[in-house]
C-alpha cells in the first residue's frame, strides 16, 4: 500500500477517507468481499459523520 507522505493536505484527507471506508466495508461484509458499492456508501457515510463532528465542535467552540 502506498503512503500519502508526498500528497497535499486535501489529497491526504481524501485518501484516508477512502481507506477508512474500504476497511469498514470489508469488516461489515466479512467473510464475503466488500462490493465497490458498499465501499462507496460507507466512505460517504464516514465523510458525512466527520463533517458533522467538525461542525458540532466549531459550534461548541463559538465558531
Amino acid at each position: 500500500m502506498e503512503g500519502v507522505e508526498g500528497a497535499s493536505g486535501a489529497a491526504k484527507a481524501t485518501e484516508v477517507e477512502r481507506r477508512l471506508g474500504a476497511a469498514a466495508a470489508r469488516h461489515m461484509a466479512a467473510p464475503a468481499e466488500a462490493s465497490p458499492e458498499l465501499i462507496e456508501v460507507v466512505t460517504a457515510m464516514h465523510e458525512a459523520l466527520v463533517e458533522g463532528v467538525v461542525q458540532a465542535v466549531r459550534e461548541d467552540q463559538g465558531g
